[in-house]
């Protein structure tokens, strides 16, 4: 019997008697950003449909396209996504505080009232908002993805609860380590270069240009990976010399659900998912590769997730300091699928 068949074999009773996570999870308040995007989805999701027992989980969301954050929930909520949700816990609303921030603006935009909230009560930090897409100003994904972070890691630090930073980061976000070792890596800038950047790029009317950024970004490919190998030396900063409690997280290409909540589900069409689509439609019929160097390193959404807040059990239940990448990742399927089918469900 495979190690699926054998945790599904377990019942629901017998989940909900042993889990060390679900436990763990109880009594806590969380904070999420990126909630909105399509891993952000099934985390809110996973989190709410199966932690059942925690105290509150505060979502940081911004208005976009004249579209306020009640009426953004209010549409993410009414997605099939959240089918299972709503039949398994009705109720689910009572442990949602919506937060108005925005990692743009000066002090997250955070109101005083909703940043004190957040000061005092704040356990666990899970920081997966970030600019995914490549045909945005430089200057915007930068202060999203490493200025933002850095005015979240400030607001971390004056939580006097906060057991854990979790920052989702990526398997590329150092190119040239063909492996990665759960380690930290030089970065490619600081934050003076990346202020810089931003200057350049906004005080110009065509913004910074394309071989400028090249020059900028060097074995970077573009300044996706680029800006999160940066904010993960924030990270590593702001743990070594503030002793602030944290990992970050690489996962791979994430795709569509193995098995939660909907088997294949996916939220979006960006990576490998609309070439999937084009070769289901009978678009594409022949690829060009080369059989030796043509590798994809894929992972399940849904088995993202579990590994994810399995990591931060783990973390905080033995206290060491460590970077999950995609090897660590790898060796914690098996905790996530007994996450997936016994210890939440």
């Amino acid at each position: 019997m495979s190690e699926v068949q054998e945790a599904r074999r377990l019942t629901k009773e017998e989940s909900n008697c042993k889990s060390q996570i679900r436990k763990f999870y109880a009594g806590k308040h969380i904070l999420l950003t990126g909630c909105t995007g399509y891993l952000g989805t099934i985390i809110l999701e996973k989190i709410l449909r199966t932690c059942t027992e925690i105290s509150k989980l505060y979502i940081l969301v911004r208005e976009k396209a004249n579209m306020a954050i009640e009426d953004r929930m209010k549409k993410l909520f009414d997605n099939e996504v959240f089918d299972t949700l709503r039949e398994s816990n009705p109720n689910y609303t009572e442990k949602l505080v919506l937060i108005y921030g925005d990692l743009h603006k000066e002090d997250l935009g955070l109101s005083p009232e909703n940043r004190r909230c957040l000061i005092e009560n704040v356990n666990i930090i899970i920081h997966n908002a970030s600019v995914v897409r490549f045909d945005v100003k430089p200057s915007q994904l930068l202060r999203i993805n490493v200025i933002g972070t850095e005015k979240l890691l400030q607001l971390a630090t004056e939580c006097p609860h906060l057991e854990i930073f979790a920052y989702v980061s990526t398997a590329y976000s150092h190119p040239l380590e063909i492996i990665k070792e759960e380690k930290f890596y030089p970065p490619p800038a600081d934050l003076k270069l990346v202020e810089d950047v931003i200057k350049a790029d906004e005080e110009n009317e065509a913004g910074i240009s394309n071989e400028a950024i090249r020059d900028i970004t060097g074995d970077w490919l573009n300044l996706y990976p680029f800006s999160k190998a940066t904010a993960e030396s924030l990270v590593e900063a702001y743990g070594r010399k503030r002793s602030l409690p944290c990992i970050v997280y690489r996962p791979s290409i994430v795709v569509g659900a193995y098995n939660e909540p909907t088997p294949g589900w996916f939220g979006n069409k960006n990576g490998p998912v609309l070439f999937f689509r084009a070769i289901r439609a009978g678009l594409v019929h022949v690829i060009q590769s080369d059989d030796n160097e043509t590798n994809m390193d894929l992972i399940p959404v849904d088995m993202t997730v579990n590994s994810l807040l399995a990591s931060i059990w783990d973390y905080v239940a033995h206290r060491y300091y460590i970077i999950l990448s995609k090897l660590f990742i790898k060796r914690l399927i098996k905790i996530a699928f007994f996450f997936n089918f016994c210890i939440l469900e």
